[in-house]
């Protein structure tokens, strides 16, 4: 009985062990943004109210955090310069006027990005996109305001959180160029009415060997108050809840959460070693319960699942 009682311990150490170090993947993702301050707007900067319901549902634990449907947490600072990057897993360019963006700001977004660092451009003119210019991606004219998603899989339009075959643009709206994108390793996700781009996404290192995942859309207002509406999403909630997600799940500065078999067989590896040090002296050793058959020295015992208890609980991630 001692064996056994030291293997029950044993096990409920593997399962502790576990659960700790699935919580520990999860992580935390910061996706940091310009300051109103910054941009030079004071309605659609990070820390203005057009934003707000936006970044309230990234700080919903049932959409990101452990046990939500990214199990990723996501931190929203909002940054009054781009001197110190360090800690910033993407960053967030919204409707920053290129009035208001020095060279040295734009060099320092750019190189977080070629370093690894992930990106979000929100770029509806050519008036509000320094980043974007920088980067060989500039605005072009004005887009339609009916956004239809192109091919499948097409990460920000489908993913963790639903399906957005269309969505609705709002104000000023514009579109990309499409030698552009091709020409810079891009895919396109949606196109407007008369064909033109007007989202587009990077995998990591698809821009550069070294650059980070990123989303570049033509109008802010599609995940702003005035387009998107969240819990219950609609549309264009959907749409900005992906393309978060995607940055997630294709960062080039975070290690995803391990896949659910990942920690199954380390939960069977530490299990097993349980088994081989305890169970010397056992005929039979079975998960589902345990059997002593020593020339009858020990009456037979089966505990099955529904004496002996629930199984172990399986380990969780977001896919």
């Amino acid at each position: 009985m001692k064996n056994i009682s030291q293997f029950a311990r044993f096990a409920e150490f593997a399962v502790v062990f576990l659960g700790a170090f699935g919580m520990a993947q999860a992580g935390t993702y910061v996706l940091a943004g310009a300051a109103g301050s910054l941009s030079g707007d004071i309605f659609y900067g990070y820390d203005k109210v057009e934003l707000g319901l936006f970044l309230s549902a990234l700080g919903n634990s049932a959409n990101f955090g452990p046990g939500g449907i990214v199990s990723t947490t996501i931190l929203t600072p909002a940054l009054t310069d781009t001197d110190n990057l360090t800690g910033v897993n993407g960053f967030v360019s919204p409707w920053w006027f290129d009035t208001s963006a020095t060279p040295t700001q734009v060099g320092q977004v750019v190189s977080f990005f070629t370093t690894g660092g992930d990106l979000i451009l929100l770029d509806d003119g050519s008036t509000n996109d320094p980043i974007g210019q920088a980067l060989g991606l500039p605005t072009q004219g004005t887009a339609g305001d009916l956004w239809t998603a192109q091919s499948v899989p097409n990460p920000p339009f489908s993913g963790h959180f639903g399906d957005a075959a269309s969505v609705k643009a709002f104000g000023q709206r514009g579109f990309f160029n499409p030698l552009d994108i091709s020409g810079h390793g891009g895919a396109v996700a949606a196109t407007d009415g008369s064909g033109n781009i007007t989202v587009a996404y990077w995998v990591a290192h698809a821009y550069c060997p070294t650059c980070g995942a990123m989303v570049l859309t033509g109008d802010i207002d599609a995940w702003a108050s005035a387009g998107a509406h969240f819990g219950p999403n609609d549309a264009n909630a959907i749409f900005a809840l992906n393309s978060v997600a995607f940055l997630i799940d294709n960062s080039g500065s975070v290690v995803s959460t391990p896949e659910p078999g990942t920690l199954v067989l380390l939960g069977l590896g530490l299990l097993g070693l349980g088994v081989r040090k305890y169970s010397r002296g056992y005929a039979h050793f079975r998960v589902a319960g345990l059997r002593r058959d020593r020339g009858g020295s020990e009456p037979h015992r089966d505990r099955r699942r529904g004496d002996a208890g629930a199984p172990l609980g399986s380990a969780h991630r977001h896919t």
